[in-house]
């Protein structure tokens, strides 16, 4: 996720971003408000944009276009998972995990103290990107209240997207909104509030019909 040329090529197998044909030619008024704000973006005014559709109307194809169509960004990419027995952040790990480069199945192994890009943090702050992560946290960790290890998640999650977007734009892209887990909505909610000076793009899909106020985004709403 780390290369500046974002294509179809630079996401996960298993990712629907990257299996989708390109087929969004009757789309171009949508595309047109993605392209707008991901430029917004581009300029230091960090978005999120929420395409709204039933199952199948295209959503994944328009945004895997518009990858198709940019350069110069780097890319978080996450699936929500439908059900309850994931675990609590099932979102945010796959999200943290993939702007940080390693691969779920590693997670639980990785020694944040030893990522090149995390030197400089915290233990506690590394602490509480391990936590999402389910690794191995600092034991000063364990003394901190639940309220402050939340206040750490947040400013942590936010920290590693705006430090990853200071090189070249991210895009965070984030599928099926409507399963998203309650605990990483909390945390999605507190970081995109400190996002607007940063350049990242948040994409997420939804199926029509999906609350959205805790959301503030641009809304696209996708119809056949």
């Amino acid at each position: 996720m780390g290369s500046e040329g974002v294509g179809c090529e630079a996401f996960p197998s298993q990712s629907r971003f990257s299996m989708r044909k390109l087929c969004c030619g009757h789309r171009d008024g949508e595309m047109d408000k993605l392209t707008a704000a991901a430029e917004r973006v581009r300029s230091g005014v960090g978005e999120a944009v929420l395409l709204l559709g039933e199952s199948g109307i295209g959503k994944s194809r328009l945004i895997h276009e518009w990858i198709a169509r940019s350069t110069h960004w780097t890319a978080a990419v996450a699936e929500c998972s439908q059900g309850t027995s994931n675990g609590p952040y099932d979102l945010l790990k796959k999200l943290v995990a993939s702007a940080l480069d390693i691969e779920l199945s590693r997670v639980e192994t990785v020694d944040l103290s030893r990522n090149a890009s995390l030197t400089t943090w915290s233990p506690t702050d590394r602490s509480a990107l391990a936590s999402v992560l389910e690794g191995q946290v600092d034991p000063e960790w364990h003394t901190l209240t639940p309220a402050a290890r939340g206040r750490a998640i947040n400013n942590s999650c936010a920290r590693v997207l705006r430090e990853r977007s200071s090189v070249v734009p991210m895009a965070v892209l984030i599928e099926d909104l409507h399963w998203i887990d309650e605990a990483s909505r909390s945390v999605i909610e507190a970081v995109l509030a400190t996002l607007d000076t940063s350049r990242v793009l948040v994409i997420a899909t939804a199926r029509m019909g999906y609350a959205t106020e805790w959301l503030p985004a641009t809304t696209i709403r996708l119809s056949a």
